[in-house]
């Protein structure tokens, strides 16, 4: 059993670098970024998208 929660992260392996893609990959990465700052553990597909953006 882990010491801490851990929280699941999954979303679309649709390309990032598209324009209208930015908000996504901004919102991932404040999500990704404020659940590690609490203390959960993230477990990520690490695919291409909001995934290996939350996982950074």
């Amino acid at each position: 059993m882990p010491a801490y929660p851990h929280i699941l992260v999954v979303g679309t392996t649709f390309t990032v670098p598209l324009p209208w893609y930015r908000p996504f990959r901004r919102l991932a990465d404040m999500v990704g970024r404020e659940l590690a700052r609490s203390g959960f553990g993230l477990l990520t597909g690490n695919t291409p998208g909001v995934d290996k953006v939350a996982a950074r």
